[in-house]
């Protein structure tokens, strides 16, 4: 009879499900600088607004990975 119904446990009733909080690493990036590089890095972030705020047309597309000049100053940040 036990097999006809899923019982819940009461002690697992209100409890949240473990959520992994880990960020992520950048592939792209990581290959690119030769180490492994998390998404959320400050340096990165900061590379990115800075040259998104350079950028001449706000309507461009933002691929920084294929501009030499980004991918330089990339690598000199990660160091």
């Amino acid at each position: 009879m036990d097999d006809q119904f899923d019982w819940i446990d009461s002690k697992e009733v209100m409890r949240a499900p473990a959520v992994n909080n880990e960020p992520k690493f950048d592939v792209e990036v990581s290959k690119i600088v030769g180490k492994p590089v998390r998404q959320n890095d400050p340096r990165l972030l900061a590379l990115i607004v800075k040259w998104k705020r350079a950028k001449a047309d706000p309507d461009m597309k933002d691929n920084f990975l294929n501009r030499p000049d980004f991918l330089v100053e990339l690598k000199q940040v990660f160091q």
